[in-house]
């Protein structure tokens, strides 16, 4: 399952994989030792790793990347996100 989590109240969004539900909270459970605003899950996407991969290099073409597997929100990720079947949270 793909997971889109956000960091607070920026623009942040991280796109990342795990197998199961439980991988995913353990994840930003992690995340969120080394970070200063709260992360929390805004939504999930049924699919596997090269999905996900497909999802990052687009959004990569379009200028959207800022670190890792972490993206700036805007319109065109929402859409894209909604697009690829995310479930929000």
């Amino acid at each position: 399952m793909i997971y889109v989590a956000k960091a607070g109240n920026t623009t942040y969004i991280k796109i990342g994989y795990s197998a199961h539900f439980r991988g995913v909270m353990t994840r930003i459970d992690n995340l969120q030792v080394g970070c200063p605003y709260n992360i929390r899950l805004i939504g999930l996407i049924a699919g596997d790793q090269e999905k996900e991969q497909r999802i990052h290099a687009i959004l990569n073409r379009h200028g959207h990347h800022v670190r890792g597997e972490w993206f700036n929100q805007t319109i065109f990720t929402d859409k894209l996100l909604r697009r690829t079947g995310m479930k929000p949270l």
